[in-house]
């Protein structure tokens, strides 16, 4: 899941303040898209992407700005229910609060003495992390008692539509806000970040499939070789192996047969072949099994 401290590289996409909301949450220039979005989102690795509505784009978190004007906010409001986009939208919050230098909170809706202890726990845990930010609960049968209860200059940043009794009270058919709130919302989609976030120079621990083994040892640098045809992953070679091997042989005669992580998997599927690789780097492939770069065993 995106984190605020991952914002760095912001692509927008033409939309009413899509520009204004990247420029603000990027620390560096945002990327204004023209092409292909899933294009420049891996050559460029988006941290996220502003765009003028939510769509079914999720190669990287996204934000929708509606109504958004600056100059009228004085204050940040988080929405936070039970769904996986809450702590995206704290983190969006937090990071915008900061750069207009406004108070921010978060705030959430129980319906129940019982359910409170549960939606204060909540709360607790997500601001826990940002000094700035104060959590509140408030009692209501719906969670539009939350945004009647926010400052009238105060933005609301709030997670995508999903299937939990918040998610349902604040959003109505089709996914639009059943009510408006005073100063614009942020509406916001977490995912997992991905390999291309991560990928490395692949040059110090690939090797061709006619390299002989004699060769291999004079430049292995790794515990495990990628093999390559063509800039194709074909193969991998442990470099404990290679002490055993004849020397003239070649690559394609002693390798095993590939092991990679696509470049549009979450990071932690790097994790999950790390020991295979003995802590050394893993090959990330595009669709078409080509080594676009490695990956750090850790992610």
């Amino acid at each position: 899941m995106a984190r605020g401290g991952t914002l760095q590289r912001i692509g927008w996409t033409r939309g009413q303040g899509c520009g204004e909301l990247a420029e603000m949450l990027s620390p560096l220039e945002a990327i204004r898209i023209e092409g292909d979005i899933r294009t420049v989102a891996i050559e460029e690795r988006l941290d996220a992407l502003v765009s003028r509505r939510l769509t079914s784009f999720d190669l990287v978190p996204g934000l929708a700005p509606q109504d958004f004007d600056p100059d009228s906010i004085d204050h940040v409001t988080a929405a936070v229910g039970d769904g996986p986009h809450s702590p995206f939208a704290v983190d969006v919050a937090a990071r915008l609060a900061s750069v207009m230098d406004v108070p921010v909170e978060a705030l959430s809706v129980f319906r129940s003495r019982d359910d409170r202890a549960r939606v204060d726990e909540r709360l607790t845990r997500l601001v826990a992390e940002i000094p700035a930010m104060s959590g509140r609960s408030l009692f209501g049968e719906t969670a539009v008692r939350l945004v009647e209860s926010i400052a009238p200059t105060s933005l609301l940043v709030v997670g995508a539509p999903g299937g939990s009794w918040f998610q349902r009270q604040i959003y109505g058919e089709g996914h639009r806000l059943r009510v408006a709130a005073p100063a614009g919302v942020v509406m916001v989609r977490s995912a997992p970040r991905r390999c291309f976030h991560v990928v490395g120079d692949a040059r110090t621990s690939v090797v061709g499939s006619q390299m002989s083994v004699a060769d291999a040892r004079q430049v292995a640098g790794v515990p495990v070789l990628a093999v390559a045809d063509g800039g194709v992953l074909v193969g991998i070679v442990r470099t404990a192996g290679l002490r055993d091997a004849t020397p003239g042989a070649v690559m394609e005669d002693v390798m095993e047969p590939p092991v990679s992580v696509g470049l549009e998997e979450p990071v932690e599927a790097v994790g999950e072949v790390a020991e295979f690789f003995e802590g050394g780097p893993v090959p990330v492939v595009d669709g078409a099994g080509r080594i676009i770069g490695v990956a750090p065993p850790d992610g």
